[in-house]
């Protein structure tokens, strides 16, 4: 299974990094169910208070978020966190095989 780095993601996405984290990402989740090994997003500030709770080491958010990520946690701030998200899922989507 492939990961990457929040430095890669962040790069891949044109996002800028707010924070560090130590963990490397293997798969997006839902901000209530991540783990820290994953990444999620807020994109919506009423999900802000959730942020808290989770478990996600990575977020992808929009640029007017008002809190911050905490320890060993990072947030990835886009202009379109939703479209971003899209990004990062295709990241992690599997290769698609060819069927003879």
């Amino acid at each position: 299974m492939r990961s990457y780095s929040v430095e890669e993601i962040s790069e891949k996405i044109n996002g800028e990094l707010v924070g560090s984290t130590t963990y490397d990402i293997f798969s997006p989740e839902q901000l209530e169910l991540a783990g820290n090994d994953q990444i999620s997003f807020i994109g919506n500030k009423k999900y802000e208070k959730l942020w808290a709770e989770s478990k996600a080491s990575v977020a992808v958010v929009n640029t007017d978020i008002a809190i911050e990520p905490g320890d060993n946690r990072a947030f990835i701030k886009v202009n379109n966190a939703d479209l971003a998200m899209s990004k990062v899922l295709e990241l992690f989507a599997p290769a698609h095989r060819l069927l003879k």
